[in-house]
């Protein structure tokens, strides 16, 4: 057996280091992944039992592709009712087949389309550009390895459009970066981290693609080296001497003739050498010289373009190769630079692949999971507590390991894209809370709190030499402060800003060395109760997630811990819950006022017309004594019972009904509390009660149809209830504007008298995004003559929430700035004269707010069925109305 020459040894030692390298890479990326895996496998497999809190409930039958359009159904103008109802029960007994398709169609969409990035245009097509650009680029660097280590191309096909596909997406990569790191750095975006951790991936992905180029650039010009024409003064007529081809003259390049001596290194030499006797030499001697004579003009009067090192397949590193030669790089630097930037370019990518798992980037594998295990309808559903359960130790969740598995995939599915916080009412507005820590800190915490339960570092390698580390991230004391906020050019004062939030996030969540990962307590330690507690449950952040991430269920679940296992929460929202147990409504009223505006309803009719009968409304109980079934039940709920102004919205529908002719009842004094406060302030006992004593009496009187002004209640009875024994497919709920909407578009309602306002409409949360509603309200505005609708800059699904959601109707806001008095200044920047709404909590706030910025001179907060019943009776009899 031969010895290997030093070539051979060479090659061996490349592919020995190649393997090894790759090997580690591999084996630590796994590790990485694994242990990541394992801290996630610490929580809860299943949504509910054992009595605890469960994260997002996933509804077996729709698909959230399906939510789009069974929610918006009810929004859209309807000619008649049982289309509508045929349609809902066409889309809910889809086969199991279609579902999965959608399913798959959804997850496509969302992966691969970016349809919520896009909702950001700039940042939207920069991922596009990332995205798309590593995937094509996977096939590039597949090739750059293989030539490192063979010493030739991959075999595939069109492989100068390949080379050209490739250059272009790198350069395409990298502006990519450039801009990141000035949208990052140079424009700073509010929403976006700074520092050395969020720059290091701009190095990697950077440095990845200027290896690409410099690899292939000392590629060119190292073959261009091996290359070189001969000089001029060569003999061509000796026998011995090389006959220089043009490098581009492919009829002369490619003869062949058998037995000719030539160099096997360089297309651009052949030698004059030949075994080829007699004539057949002369006649190749003279077809080599006619050639010659052929191309001689064009090598003499362009030499230095055809010595060029350009390719026009590869235009950015040809043309970089060029620049160095020019710059005099000898051919042998060439080769060492060749082989540097292939190793560096080898050694950049396998450290990405092992620095991913163990950042932020990791998204890159958990999104796609999470997405595909995204909430399903309806949106924001809550799972309900088994509070039978005896062997249950506590309620909700008070640990890292409580929540469910994909609770905790999201921590690790978050980009830190900042989106959340940016729509944030409470991060908007100067409160501790910030939807992008919330996750952040959990993910941290759990990766802490995992590694001491598993003992097994969460990095790969360990340099710190141990499994565990030495103390815990936990918050310490930085509040956000509040102070007048300016736009970027100074010119006029911001109402909402994240910068206080973000900075007092940035310095409160510390490494403490002397806290035991086991001694930080979920609540207290790593989610302050103030941060909990600021929260207005309306799913905007949920809204803008591009990877799917659920962010009101973890904060649900910790307020049940507080609630039902320790019995703490802020004063003002103890108060109401207590009021809502004793008397059932949060103001401590007497419950047997529930059904005093049945009488004060009457006494405003006869005020009205006091010549006519009075109608009465009849209540469920006096029609079932009569043997009388009414179609429709109205729910009137805790606020149109009780509160004054809420009232005024509740004559109007029942005005308006009685105009349609449409028969409806009551329950009075039978009606309870929805219970949706006391649940998403983590009451879950409390809800749970008013729940199943509503049901009781819904089924006692086979009641089949409801409609409400409230949507907290709307969203409780269609979305909550059927958990607890509703059939949802037998009671259909509805909000009083899709009912409305389809009166007026069957002829039932005739808006005729001019309403001469600008009305800006505010989406409730609520009644939009948590249930698609947003046109039903916009077309009774727009079917009212006179009224000009107005939009807001943040409406529909980016609308931001009033401030009551969450209980927080009832508790105080002690930090920053109001969040009702945020949303009317933009509701004011419109310049309108009455500020639409559809929720009795959203026009308390609205009114509030317009007198905090004392506008109410100017500008009037009126419910939509108010408008619409001043254009269908008219000022005068609409106002009068409105009176008790």
């Amino acid at each position: 057996m031969e010895s290997l020459d030093a070539h051979q040894i060479a090659q061996l030692a490349q592919w020995i280091i190649f393997a090894g390298m790759t090997a580690a890479a591999l084996i630590m990326f796994g590790m990485a992944v694994s242990r990541r895996v394992g801290y996630i496998r610490l929580g809860r497999s299943t949504d509910t039992g054992n009595g605890r809190s469960a994260g997002s409930h996933h509804d077996p039958e729709l698909d959230e592709e399906d939510s789009d359009e069974f929610l918006h159904l009810s929004s859209a103008p309807a000619s008649a009712k049982r289309p509508n109802m045929e349609h809902i029960r066409r889309i809910v007994t889809l086969s199991t087949r279609d579902m999965n398709v959608r399913r798959a169609l959804g997850w496509l969409v969302h992966v691969f389309g970016h349809r919520k990035l896009l909702k950001d245009i700039r940042s939207g097509i920069l991922h596009l550009v990332l995205f798309y650009g590593f995937i094509v680029l996977q096939f590039g660097a597949a090739d750059i390895i293989w030539k490192g280590l063979s010493g030739n191309a991959l075999p595939l096909p069109a492989y100068q459009d390949f080379i050209r596909i490739q250059e272009i997406t790198v350069v395409l990569v990298l502006l990519a970066i450039i801009y990141a790191g000035i949208r990052r750095y140079v424009e700073k975006l509010a929403r976006l981290k700074r520092g050395w951790k969020p720059s290091i991936v701009l190095w990697f992905i950077g440095g990845l693609m200027i290896t690409v180029l410099f690899t292939q650039a000392f590629d060119h010009l190292k073959e261009g080296s091996n290359a070189q024409p001969a000089p001029a003064a060569a003999q061509h007529n000796s026998q011995d001497s090389p006959i220089f081809l043009h490098p581009k003259n492919t009829a002369v390049n490619n003869i062949t003739i058998l037995g000719l001596g030539g160099s096997s290194q360089s297309p651009y030499l052949i030698t004059g050498q030949s075994a080829i006797p007699g004539a057949w030499e002369v006649l190749y001697r003279f077809a080599i010289y006619k050639a010659q004579l052929l191309t001689a003009g064009s090598i003499s009067d362009s030499q230095t373009q055809a010595d060029s090192l350009y390719v026009n397949y590869a235009p950015f590193s040809s043309g970089i190769a060029e620049g160095m030669r020019e710059l005099g790089v000898p051919g042998g630097a060439a080769e060492v630079g060749y082989e540097i930037c292939w190793w560096l370019h080898y050694a950049i990518l396998l450290a990405f692949l092992v620095y991913v798992p163990q950042s932020k980037h990791f998204h890159i594998f958990t999104a796609p999971v999470n997405l595909w295990l995204r909430r399903r309808l309806p949106p924001g559903k809550l799972a309900p507590l088994d509070l039978e359960d005896e062997n249950a130790e506590f309620f909700g969740v008070g640990a890292i390991e409580q929540f469910t598995r994909k609770q905790l995939i999201d921590l690790y599915a978050c980009v830190e894209c900042g989106r959340c916080t940016n729509v944030c009412p409470a991060s908007n507005t100067g409160k501790l809370l910030s939807p992008m820590h919330l996750i952040m800190k959990l993910r941290d915490h759990l990766t802490e709190k995992g590694a001491a339960i598993t003992s097994r570092s969460p990095w790969v390698p360990a340099f710190s030499g141990g499994s565990q580390q030495e103390g815990a991230h936990v918050m310490g004391g930085a509040m956000p402060v509040w102070v007048n906020h300016h736009s970027a050019d100074g010119s006029e004062e911001e109402q909402t800003s994240i910068e206080p939030t973000m900075t007092a996030q940035k310095h409160a969540w510390q490494l403490r060395q002397d806290t035991s990962i086991y001694d930080a307590a979920l609540i207290g330690d790593v989610m302050t109760e103030s941060e909990l507690w600021a929260c207005t449950t309306c799913r905007s952040c949920e809204e803008q997630c591009p990877v799917g991430n659920e962010h009101v269920d973890k904060i649900i679940d910790m307020r049940r811990y507080l609630v039902l296992t320790e019995g703490r929460l802020p004063a003002e929202g103890q108060r109401a819950l207590q009021n809502i147990e004793r008397q059932g409504n949060p103001w401590g009223l007497p419950r047997a006022e529930r059904a005093a505006w049945l009488s004060a309803y009457e006494a405003s009719t006869a005020l009205l017309r006091p010549d006519e009968p009075i109608t009465s409304i009849r209540t469920m109980k006096d029609a079932a004594r009569l043997g009388e079934k009414p179609e429709l039940l109205l729910w009137a709920g805790t606020m149109g019972a009780y509160d004054q102004r809420s009232r005024r919205v509740l004559f109007a529908l029942v005005r308006l009904l009685q105009q349609a002719g449409v028969l409806f009842a009551v329950l009075g004094a039978e009606e309870r509390n929805s219970g949706d406060t006391a649940r998403r302030m983590g009451n879950e006992l409390l809800f749970q009660t008013l729940c199943a004593e509503n049901i009781a009496t819904l089924q006692r009187y086979g009641i089949r149809r409801i409609v409400t002004i409230c949507p907290h209640t709307f969203n409780a009875l269609k979305n909550e209830y059927p958990d607890f024994g509703l059939d949802a497919s037998a009671v259909t709920v509805e909000h009083h504007t899709t009912l409305l909407d389809r009166l007026v578009a069957e002829g039932k309602l005739q808006p005729v008298h001019r309403v001469e306002e600008r009305v800006v409409y505010h989406d409730s949360c609520y009644l939009g995004r948590y249930n698609g509603i947003y046109d039903a309200p916009r077309n009774l505005l727009r079917s009212i003559p006179g009224v000009k609708l107005l939009e807001m800059e943040r409406s529909r699904q980016n609308g931001m929430c009033c401030g009551a959601g969450g209980g927080l109707m009832w508790m105080e806001e002690r930090s920053g700035m109001r969040v009702n008095e945020a949303r009317v200044s933009q509701a004011l920047a419109a310049a309108p004269t009455v500020i639409g709404s559809a929720c009795p909590y959203c026009l308390t706030m609205m009114e509030d707010g317009v007198k905090l910025l004392e506008a109410e001179d100017a500008v009037q907060a009126r419910d939509v069925a108010e408008l619409l019943a001043e254009s269908v009776f008219g000022r005068n009899e609409s106002t009068l109305l409105e009176k008790e």
